[in-house]
Order: structure tokens, then sequence, then C-alpha cells
């Protein structure tokens, strides 16, 4: 993926959604840990390093947007990141992709970036004939639910889960 380079509302700020590059992985692995704890996980260097080889391993399960920023201040770098994989839909014949997750810190909330790497996954779709982009959210997070909603259209399905056990986690 190219980056999409966006000039954001603010002073004089540069904003590039992209693939994640092995170079992230200090800023990425600080970023997922923030979003671990909003999810009530504790900091595991095992599960970070876990995750990071599903992104970046040749064939793993998992892709990855960062958004980079950089503004006059000279502060930049990665303000989040969003998962995402692809899916079979046996019912259409077709493929999808799944958003797993999505994270901005929170110091660049409120900015635009989630929206943009959700187009840029879109766009992914695409490019790639995609039938769709699909993703769950707690409602109880209204914020994004509300930008969700003026992206995506809700459906009425339910999510269950039954747990894996100690066999899911290693």
């Amino acid at each position: 993926m190219n980056g999409r380079e966006a000039i954001g509302a603010g002073a004089r700020e540069r904003r590039v959604v992209r693939s994640v590059e092995p170079g992230d992985r200090p800023r990425w692995t600080q970023l997922f840990e923030q979003y671990r704890s909003i999810e009530g996980a504790p900091a595991d260097d095992a599960v970070a390093s876990r995750v990071w080889s599903w992104i970046t391993g040749s064939g793993g399960p998992l892709e990855g947007v960062v958004v980079e920023t950089d503004d006059d201040t000279g502060a930049g770098g990665l303000a989040g990141f969003c998962l995402y994989r692809e899916f079979a839909r046996p019912a259409s014949g077709t493929m999808g992709i799944y958003l797993d997750d999505l994270y901005v810190a929170v110091e660049h909330r409120g900015q635009g970036y989630a929206r943009q790497m959700i187009h840029a996954v879109h766009d992914i779709a695409i490019h790639r004939r995609c039938s769709l982009v699909r993703w769950i959210v707690d409602p109880a997070n209204t914020t994004a639910y509300r930008l969700y909603e003026r992206i995506a259209d809700p459906k009425a399905w339910v999510t269950f889960e039954i747990d894996g056990g100690e066999a899911g986690r290693g």
C-alpha cells in the first residue's frame, strides 16, 4: 500500500496512512499496549511480539496500516494503527476484510485519523475486489459508534463467543 497523505485541519500537520513497516515496531508496541490496557489486558511482551509477527511475518494472518503524523512543532510519529484480515464469505462466494482492531492515541483523537485508516482499509478491499469491510464495536464506546454510523451501515447481527481456554492463548 502506498501512503495516503492528507493535510490536517490544524497548523501545518502532515499525515500519511500507510502499511506497517518493520521500523514501526517500537512505537506500534507502545500503541498496542495502550490499546490492550483500554481493553483491560495487562502489558505482555509475548502477546505484543506474537501479534507483531502475525502482521509482519510472511503470510501472517493479519495486516496493518498506521497513521503517521508530523506537525510544524517537529513532533510526530505513529498516531494510531488498524489491524485487519481477509475472510471467506461462503454464502456469496466472495472475500471480505475484517477490521480487527483500531486504535488512535488519546492525544491524537478527534482529528480524523480513525476515519482515514478505515478509508484506507476500504480502499484495500476495493483493490482486492473484496465484497465488504466488517467490524464490531462496543455500543458503550459512543465516540467510535458515532463515527462508524457516519461511514458504514450498522447491522443487527449479534456476536457470540466461546472461550478457547488455555489452548487459545499460545
